[in-house]
């Protein structure tokens, strides 16, 4: 995985990027996720807000290669959050149930093509 999941005061559950690169330890939330469908294709992509919560290294925000790289982390919590059935759809909210260590997981997002 690209990212685990940390307990933040501030901003309560948070994901802080573990994979090696200019996003390291990077601390992020998600905001409100959508999937939507991409004009003239049978594919949708997504569509999120996230905050970030500690930038160590200074990483220029809401470029499109950060937008990228997030939008490929959520896609990455979405299919580990179906494939541990612990998805939750929550009217504009997606959410995750509680993990194995009991915390509980929430993502929102950002416009990708991500799938």
């Amino acid at each position: 995985m690209k990212f685990q999941f940390v307990a933040n005061r501030e901003q309560d559950e948070a994901i802080r990027i573990v994979e090696d690169g200019p996003y390291k330890d990077l601390v992020l939330k998600y905001g409100p996720v959508k999937f939507e469908p991409i004009p003239n294709s049978d594919e949708c992509g997504l569509k999120f807000e996230y905050i970030l919560i500690d930038n160590p290294n200074d990483v220029e925000d809401n470029t499109p290669e950060l937008v990228e790289f997030l939008g490929d982390v959520l896609v990455e919590l979405i299919d580990h959050s179906i494939e541990t059935d612990n998805l939750i759809f929550d009217n504009d909210r997606l959410a995750s149930r509680e993990d194995d260590d009991g915390d509980t997981r929430e993502s929102n997002s950002t416009e990708s093509d991500s799938e």
